[in-house]
């Protein structure tokens, strides 16, 4: 009788703690994925579409210029062949992620701004701008 009753309060305990922090962990990933996406993309139309009106440039009269929506697609098409994890081509560190660029943000703009990186050629005005604003506007995420 004894090992009826602990076997199934063994098995009451593994189902409930199982099925606890399935249910828990539904619940926390489905509303941090719908806010990103929603958030991401209503204010980067919002924006593109601000300034390419203002003056038809983009990048312009941005009031936050963030990493993952900004700052990230700039390196990953211009940075991301020589800095990766191990570095290439003579590159000195890895920028693959937020705490990495934000880490280098200021040597890393003072050699685009002089044109030294990336080799390949100087980047449009514009990304130089974009960079400069999100590090002084504290190098949001």
């Amino acid at each position: 009788m004894k090992k009826i009753l602990v076997l199934t309060m063994i098995t009451f305990w593994f189902v409930s703690c199982s099925s606890d922090s399935t249910d828990e962990e539904l619940i926390i990933e489905e509303p941090i994925i719908e806010v990103v996406e929603e958030d991401t993309s209503s204010e980067s139309d919002t924006n593109t579409s601000d300034n390419m009106e203002s003056d038809g440039s983009e990048g312009s009269g941005r009031d936050v210029v963030s990493f993952v929506a900004d700052i990230q697609p700039i390196i990953n098409s211009n940075c991301i062949a020589c800095h990766t994890d191990p570095p290439r081509n003579g590159a000195p560190f890895p920028l693959l992620n937020f705490s990495q660029v934000s880490n280098r943000s200021s040597s890393v703009f003072s050699q685009i701004n002089a044109g030294l990186m990336p080799p390949s050629g100087k980047l449009p005005q514009d990304n130089i701008d974009l960079i400069e604003q999100w590090i002084d506007g504290g190098k949001p995420r």
